[in-house]
């Protein structure tokens, strides 16, 4: 019940943001109106209708499904974390029984239903009847379970990054370095598919394109299904890794945590 109530928490305060909120989606589309006009200049000044795999409605619906995957794994965990150290009201959510971690992520849950309904929506609709996108049954099923993974991922990642509040008085600079690494890594700013091969296999080896790049190959049949579920266990294998470290760092971080106040 606790975290049945973290998520109708989450919904409310994202209700208070209702024009924030819509704007988040009238941004969304400016963004693909930009990629737009960029890729029909690149695939025109190339003369090829092919570029690395990738049509020209390919490469759009590559951009409808990152910006819609980028929404729904959109998390700002570490700024309330460090929001949450910095006035000293992290105590009194770390003396109740309950999992802080669980606690944090349900409130998320709250966040994404709003944003299914006023982003995913409106973007799936242009994927479908405008760009035309077309996936099979099991790839939307495998792609909806890596999208939750990616979400899962990617919070972990933040939370990670949250506890640094801990240690850190200032912690706004190493955030947005945080985010603009981790957004082009994952391939929220261009297909990873792009890149050489040699750095191609460096990403592999990182937990970055698990985040966006992947859910997106998914959806677009880029994978097959034996691939996709392939790379799903290994979004499974980031998420026990970087839970196994933010179990470990949080010890760390209870033991060194003083209420400040404000």
């Amino acid at each position: 019940m606790r975290y049945i109530a973290a998520i109708k928490l989450g919904l409310k305060e994202i209700l208070a943001y209702r024009f924030e909120v819509s704007f988040w989606g009238i941004i969304a589309l400016m963004h693909l109106a930009v990629w737009y006009f960029v890729w029909s200049a690149v695939f025109g000044y190339a003369g090829t209708t092919v570029i690395r795999g990738f049509t020209f409605q390919q490469m759009m619906g590559y951009y409808i499904a990152s910006i819609a995957v980028d929404h729904f794994t959109f998390t700002d965990v570490d700024q309330d974390i460090t929001e949450s150290v910095r006035t000293g009201t992290l105590f009194k959510d770390i003396i109740r029984p309950f999992n802080i971690f669980l606690t944090y992520i349900s409130q998320n849950v709250g966040y994404k239903i709003l944003v299914a309904i006023t982003q995913g929506i409106p973007l799936a609709l242009i994927a479908i009847f405008v760009v035309g996108i077309k996936t099979t049954p099991i790839h939307f099923v495998l792609f909806m379970v890596s999208l939750a993974l990616a979400f899962l991922l990617k919070f972990s990642f933040a939370y990670l990054f949250g506890m640094a509040a801990f240690w850190l008085t200032k912690t706004g600079g190493l955030f947005r370095i945080k985010n603009g690494v981790q957004k082009f890594l994952a391939g929220a700013v261009m297909p990873l598919s792009l890149f050489p091969a040699g750095a191609q296999a460096v990403f592999a080896f990182l937990p970055f394109q698990y985040m966006t790049f992947v859910s997106v190959q998914i959806l677009l049949q880029k994978y097959t299904i034996a691939e996709s579920i392939i790379k799903i266990l290994i979004q499974i294998l980031w998420i026990v890794i970087f839970y196994a470290i933010v179990s470990y760092v949080w010890q760390k971080a209870r033991k060194r945590f003083e209420v400040v106040g404000t």
